[in-house]
């Protein structure tokens, strides 16, 4: 849940699951894989930032809004 409640901040809607779920259920999934372990995610400035890094750096699609980000 910390991943997806600091993206949620990043999108400036804090406690909105109900559209964050619904979007996910959307979108396409097994886009892209992440290691919720890896260092860049403990407090970085901002969530979706890192993951869009994370994505890159792994040679995958980053998603680019908020329903694959919550995917």
């Amino acid at each position: 849940m910390w991943l997806l409640e600091s993206c949620m901040r990043d999108w400036s809607k804090p406690g909105d699951y109900q559209a964050i779920v619904e979007a996910a259920r959307q979108s396409a999934p097994f886009r892209c894989f992440l290691n919720p372990d890896d260092p860049r995610f403990l407090h970085p400035a901002s969530m979706t930032a890192a993951i869009t890094a994370y994505c890159h750096s792994t040679d995958q699609r980053a998603p680019e809004t908020p329903g694959p980000f919550a995917r």
